[in-house]
């Protein structure tokens, strides 16, 4: 086996270390050895498929609090956050303690804004347990939870001690897991650098993806592209990284969980590849570039047209009250070079079934 890497990476413009490689999560033990209190919070799902693989702390000099989520509809709500700080209040946590979270992405969120906020913050160590965590809410900077039918609105910044990055779990991940992670390597690949996809490429199918040795390399990459084109565009507005997410996030929030991660993302990037095209700017080489991996792992679009034209409009009205409101869309013309489009709201509605009719239509 393969000694682990170890980078550093720049989040909330402060330096943090990541490790990354197989069975990397045994250094969390050396972590929770320096705490007097040590809060373990894991993610039901991860519980149940890794309980052999995540190490146990129980022999740790300080007092170890456990905490399992229940893994579902809206985790990150009020109401688990005021549980998580109950929870502490009542082991009397201090604000030296250290907040550990094993699990998917919405673990490490809500965990990550109790450690930014119980007691003016807390040391925080994120153990990502799916492939699209790894590469994204694990460096985020951000942490938020959701409020009534708008995601993240309670948000703060989130600035981990140290991240885990243990590619066992991301090879023991499903299907879905898998693609969803890979399509957000992909929305990196296409506004930072092509590079990653051209590594993608060189594996046959998602079998080989899984198994390839190449997978620690990719999750490296896509986390040193992510915090340093962030860090970059937020001198120079770091629309960019947005890309796909506009109209992505939209049609997740309809979807509501019965479409996957890389599937509504991949048809985000693709819609607003598509509204560029209509406002003049030309984009075939970028479409070409997504949809080649894309179909090599097998990531479906989800269809816009079964999220229905009519709650897309609605959620964009949500997203941008007003009715003068436009849709701002950064698009990606090379690597790190956008060019930024406003599509008002009432010429959405055309786009979008002109869309659905160029790419959708299934005849009878």
């Amino acid at each position: 086996m393969k000694p682990p890497e170890r980078i550093t990476v720049s989040i909330n413009s402060q330096d943090v270390p990541v490790i990354i490689g197989e069975d990397t999560t045994d250094r969390i033990l050396d972590a929770a050895r320096q705490y007097d209190s040590v809060v373990l919070v894991t993610g039901s799902s991860a519980a149940d498929r890794f309980a052999s693989h995540i190490p146990d702390l129980d022999g740790i000099r300080g007092e170890l609090t456990k905490i399992t989520l229940n893994e579902g509809d809206n985790l990150k709500n009020v109401r688990n956050y005021q549980k998580i700080v109950k929870v502490l209040i009542d082991r009397n946590a201090s604000q030296d303690s250290l907040i550990i979270a094993v699990g998917c992405g919405e673990v490490l969120d809500l965990s990550g804004f109790v450690a930014a906020t119980y007691r003016g913050g807390t040391d925080y160590v994120p153990v990502p347990t799916t492939l699209l965590a790894q590469v994204s809410n694990s460096v985020s900077g951000l942490a938020g939870i959701n409020f009534s039918s708008h995601d993240d609105v309670i948000c703060s910044r989130a600035t981990p001690t140290e991240v885990i990055e243990d590619s066992f779990y991301s090879k023991s991940g499903t299907n879905d897991e898998m693609k969803d992670g890979i399509a957000e390597m992909i929305r990196y690949g296409i506004v930072a650098d092509h590079s990653i996809i051209s590594m993608m490429q060189s594996l046959e199918d998602l079998k080989a993806f899984r198994q390839s040795d190449a997978m620690c390399r990719l999750i490296s990459k896509s986390l040193r592209l992510r915090t340093e084109f962030v860090s970059t565009q937020k001198r120079n507005g770091r629309g960019l990284m947005n890309f796909g997410l506009t109209m992505g996030n939209i049609l997740g929030e309809i979807f509501h969980d019965r479409v996957p991660y890389g599937s509504y993302i991949a048809t985000g990037m693709f819609l607003e590849l598509f509204l560029a095209e209509r406002s003049g700017i030309s984009v075939k080489d970028q479409r070409e570039r997504i949809s080649e991996p894309m179909e090599k792992f097998g990531i479906r679009r989800s269809l816009v047209k079964e999220a229905g034209l009519d709650n897309v409009l609605k959620k964009i009205n949500e997203h941008f009250p007003g009715d003068n409101a436009v849709i701002k869309l950064h698009i990606p013309l090379e690597v790190g070079v956008g060019q930024e489009i406003d599509i008002s709201k009432d010429r959405m509605f055309s786009l979008l079934r002109s869309y659905t009719e160029l790419y959708e239509f299934n005849p009878s």
